[in-house]
């Protein structure tokens, strides 16, 4: 009788199958970036899926799993509620990401709501609306790309107004010639997405760790 054999390149433990399911939900969720990012961007992207996903210990709940016939699930990709269901959770997952204590993670984001909201004092950031857009920009896309949720630039927008740093004549252009960032999307629409580069998560870092020192 014929000894069956595995595929070495197919996980064969529950573990391992949960993984791939997750790399792949993680892939699927950055794919439709091929028509309107470069490779970089979506490599960036990906990793930054897959990132968020994993810090829910590589676990995939029912309604966000892909169907093992490779269907996609209907389910949309912003599952934040799900996997930071409380402020502790939340403020687990961005002291992670942006490398700072649990404590210092509300001196910059109020935690309390799904969607962390920037509360750095205003005395913290420049004068000039410019160059505290462009910082403004780099708080909101890291707390809520920590918990896996997209950013628009009218959601930057808000947060400039609400620091009275916004500047309507030049502010799509200051994020769009910011080499921290990616804006994708039709020109001129203010729900354009809004991503950190690879550069802009190091960015974002330094930025948080000197706010908080």
């Amino acid at each position: 009788m014929a000894t069956k054999t595995h595929d070495p390149a197919l996980p064969q433990s529950a573990a391992g199958i949960n993984m791939a399911s997750v790399v792949r939900e993680a892939w699927l969720a950055t794919a439709t970036l091929d028509e309107v990012a470069d490779a970089e961007t979506r490599q960036s992207a990906f990793m930054l899926v897959l990132e968020a996903m994993l810090r829910n210990k590589g676990e995939v709940s029912a309604e966000a799993a892909i169907p093992m016939n490779g269907a996609e699930s209907d389910s949309p990709v912003d599952r934040s509620d799900d996997l930071y269901s409380t402020p502790e959770l939340r403020i687990d997952a961005i002291s992670s990401y942006l490398e700072i204590a649990g404590e210092q993670v509300e001196i910059l984001f109020d935690v309390n709501e799904p969607t962390p909201s920037v509360q750095v004092h205003p005395s913290r950031l420049p004068h000039a609306k410019g160059t505290a857009t462009r910082e403004i920009a780099l708080l909101v896309l890291a707390g809520r790309t920590a918990l896996g949720i997209d950013t628009s630039m009218d959601d930057v927008r808000k947060v400039a107004e609400h620091y009275r740093r916004y500047d309507g004549a030049n502010f799509a252009k200051t994020l769009q010639s910011s080499p921290d960032l990616v804006v994708l999307g039709k020109p001129r629409s203010s729900q354009r997405t809004v991503r950190l580069r690879g550069v802009g998560v190091s960015a974002a870092r330094e930025l948080a760790q000197r706010l908080v020192a």
